[in-house]
Formats: structure tokens, C-alpha cells, sequence
């Protein structure tokens, strides 16, 4: 099997897991995902070949939207919104 087929052999069986706990599964992304109004969260997963078999490496995030939001609101410099932190320091002397 091609790494895209397994990866949707997996997604197929750990779905059911995901959906008793108010997941979705978004088969383009490979990522489950739930949330409200002010919370997301993410697991995603990264499947890739190595020179033996398949590494799967899953990932979390949680997207709060008030910290987003206030993460925007100190970021956002001269009218170029979103810049990030990191910018933002290399600038300052």
C-alpha cells in the first residue's frame, strides 16, 4: 500500500474513537477537529515514509480565540496585520 492509502486505513479505523468524543474528521487535512465558539482543537496527523515502513507523527493544537485575538491586536503594526512576535523583537534594538 502507497503512504496516502494507509493513511486513510488509519484515519477510518481511529475515527469512530474520535467521533464519541464530538470530533470531525477532515479527510483533506488529515485532522480531527471540535470546538465552540471560543476553543478549537486540533489533532492532526503527518504520515510519512521512511526507508523501513511509516512514521506517524500526531499533533495538538488549541486555538483559544481571546488570546488570538489579543495576539492580533499587539502584533499588528502599521497596518500590516498578523506580524509576528518574532519580527516584532528582531526590529526593537
Amino acid at each position: 500500500m502507497k503512504t496516502p492509502e494507509v493513511a486513510t486505513v488509519i484515519l477510518e479505523g481511529i475515527t469512530p474513537a474520535f467521533v464519541a468524543h464530538n470530533f470531525k474528521l477532515n479527510r483533506k487535512k488529515r485532522e480531527f477537529k471540535r470546538g465552540n465558539k471560543n476553543i478549537t482543537q486540533l489533532v492532526d496527523f503527518y504520515f510519512n515514509k521512511t526507508y523501513d515502513g511509516l512514521s506517524i507523527e500526531p499533533e495538538i493544537r488549541i486555538k483559544v480565540k481571546p488570546i488570538e485575538d489579543i495576539y492580533r491586536s499587539v502584533t499588528t503594526t502599521e497596518n500590516r496585520p498578523y506580524k509576528t512576535l518574532v519580527s516584532v523583537r528582531a526590529t526593537t534594538p
